[in-house]
């Protein structure tokens, strides 16, 4: 069994929207449309870039670890000369938007073709988000290894 992969992707973890489902006219089969704006676009390039520095593609089943540390909202810390300051009542964990398997899926489909062949051979994900501890240290930590 290989060493993991494991590297640390910086920037603003993006969450991957929903994909919809139409029909073509005349069309036998639905078409699924997804809709990604431009910043998800850069956070799955990003992904893609820091995936292919590890230079090796892992083949059968992987198990994919994602730490996402995401930025903290100004309201969480003090004004004036405590500006740098966290204030007491700021929440310790991220439950807010944006959704943990959202994020997940966007960072597994640019790991696709890239550290796996297909996130279909991921057989067990670790994901969890949490706040930065250093307002320019957001971005996710991505672990993959072998399955045993």
């Amino acid at each position: 069994m290989n060493d993991p992969i494991s590297f640390f992707v910086v920037g603003t973890p993006k969450p991957q929207g929903s994909k919809r489902a139409f029909m073509r006219p005349g069309g036998k089969h639905p078409t699924m449309l997804e809709s990604a704006g431009e910043a998800l676009k850069d956070w799955r390039a990003a992904v893609r870039y820091a995936a292919a520095q590890q230079s090796r593609v892992i083949t059968g089943p992987v198990m994919v670890t994602l730490i996402f540390q995401l930025s903290r909202a100004k309201s969480h810390f003090g004004t004036g000369r405590n500006a740098k300051q966290l204030k007491a009542s700021a929440p310790v964990d991220h439950t807010n938007k944006p959704d943990i398997d959202k994020l997940a899926r966007a960072v597994l489909d640019a790991l696709t073709n890239v550290v796996f062949e297909d996130d279909s051979c991921v057989i067990v994900l670790s994901a969890s988000k949490r706040y930065s501890v250093s307002v320019d240290r957001t971005g996710c930590q991505i672990r993959v290894e072998e399955a045993a």
